[in-house]
């Protein structure tokens, strides 16, 4: 086929990048504009910063136990379910969370309800001042933006005097941020290659990073691991004396079924089957997930926090992530999920086919250059109809050209179109997939909370 009917359409028009700055991310509170300026990633590696943060503020984070959830993928959807089922228990719930898909606010719960944008604007006020005087150390250097949104969900915690938080790392472990909480449980979800810039080129060293979590004594759950990523975990929880749960060993997951509604499963704990548990989130995975959150609840129970099991079941049942395999129907029907990595993609792909029997999607596909683009391409693509090459316009890191995704997806997928601005890519998708058809928009959070935002009549912006 040539290169002129494999790429059907072209638009080289632009719309905000991430050099735009603050402005790109519109419909936030103002005071979020100032984590904008703030840098990616510290001057040194540590967590003398975000201590120096919380001292300054009375060590909000010792006032409630925590629930600390890390992983590479599954963490978010894990996380949810786990405050989900707390919160169904009785317990006033903080759940901190990161990227956020449209506005910042997301990322910081109680009980479900975002913080508000006044309360925000006042932590991060207090913040400010904060941060100025450790940039000014030379000893500490300039707090990074999660570092300085992880202080403000922390002490807002402590202000609406939650029961238990449960907070999710933000990238890799040991150095992260959230890795101050004082936990009943630390939870590991399942571990791939993704910030190998980061966190290290191997699945080894990667689960180094993620076990960074595990405190002395505390125990660890641990989902389902390739051996070399379990290895590491199990050595780490043996040298601290934490006691490990693991996937397949001491819990496990069996899927009894999967559809557009969500997801259906069962949790063995011990000799004891939990059947017929129900999640209304999409995809075989999701029993996976399920199950580490059981799991986490059941060694919470015996740490202090009961957990009934109608409380359980409620929890998971009522849980919600969007961005996630998350399903707007429609004509077309809509389908989003940030899939941004190899195992991300194989899980959606996973996905599609479990969900979606039959049905091939046209894709709107738009990348962070820095992400393993083949994989992601390779995987995804040959399961569609078609696809729009896009860009997000806002966000941290540089996007990938979508004429080069184009490039590299030549073969992959019968029809190709290259759209720079994410709307109209996805407008041509619409067009593309018909009244009955579907449409999938994955490759990047950012991608997504953009367009979501914009259907919404609002735009916002995601963090990977």
């Amino acid at each position: 086929m040539s290169e002129r009917a494999m790429v059907s359409h072209l638009s080289t028009k632009k719309g905000p990048s991430a050099a735009d700055g603050p402005s790109a991310e519109r419909g936030q509170p103002a005071a979020v504009d100032y984590l904008q300026t703030l840098r990616r990633f510290g001057e040194k590696p540590g967590l003398a910063r975000i201590r120096f943060l919380l001292e300054r503020l009375g060590n909000p984070h010792r006032a409630y136990p925590a629930v600390h959830v890390a992983g590479t993928n599954g963490k978010g959807s894990t996380s949810a379910m786990i405050a989900g089922i707390l919160q169904a228990a009785g317990y006033r719930t903080g759940l901190f969370t990161s990227p956020h898909l449209v506005r910042y606010n997301e990322r910081i719960k109680v009980d479900g309800v975002p913080i508000s944008d006044g309360d925000l604007a006042a932590l991060l006020g207090r913040l400010r001042e904060h941060a100025e005087e450790a940039a000014a150390d030379s000893a500490l250097g300039q707090p990074t933006e999660f570092e300085v949104g992880t202080a403000a969900a922390l002490a807002y915690f402590a202000q609406a005097a939650v029961d238990v938080a449960v907070v999710e790392v933000g990238l890799g472990g040991r150095f992260d941020a959230t890795n101050v909480v004082e936990p009943l449980v630390s939870v590991i979800t399942p571990i791939g290659l993704d910030h190998t810039q980061v966190l290290g080129g191997t699945l080894a060293e990667i689960a180094a990073e993620k076990a960074g979590i595990i405190k002395p004594g505390v125990p660890v759950v641990c989902a389902a691991q390739r051996p070399e990523a379990r290895d590491v975990i199990v050595a780490r929880a043996e040298e601290l004396g934490a006691p490990a749960y693991l996937a397949g060993r001491d819990f496990e997951s069996r899927l009894s079924d999967v559809d557009q509604h969500g997801t259906r499963f069962a949790v063995r704990w011990g000799e004891r089957w939990l059947e017929d548990l129900r999640v209304p989130l999409l995809g075989p995975h999701q029993a996976g997930n399920g199950g580490v959150a059981v799991a986490a609840a059941q060694v919470l129970a015996g740490r202090g926090l009961a957990v009934p099991e109608e409380a359980l079941r409620c929890g998971l049942g009522a849980v919600r992530w969007p961005g996630r395999m998350e399903l707007w129907p429609g004509q077309p029907a809509l389908l989003f999920d940030g899939a941004h990595n190899a195992e991300g993609a194989q899980v959606l792909a996973e996905g599609l086919q479990a969900v979606f029997p039959g049905r091939q999607p046209v894709f709107v596909l738009g990348m962070l250059g820095e992400k393993p683009i083949d994989a992601v391409l390779s995987t995804l693509l040959p399961l569609g109809q078609a696809a729009v090459l896009t860009a997000p316009r806002v966000g941290r890191g540089a996007p990938a050209d979508p004429a080069e995704l184009a490039r590299r997806a030549r073969g992959l997928v019968p029809r190709l179109a290259v759209e720079a601005d994410p709307l109209e890519a996805l407008a041509l998708a619409r067009s593309w997939a018909g009244p009955e058809g579907l449409v999938c928009v994955a490759g990047s959070l950012y991608l997504v909370g953009e367009l979501q935002g914009l259907l919404a009549g609002e735009q916002g912006g995601a963090r990977e």
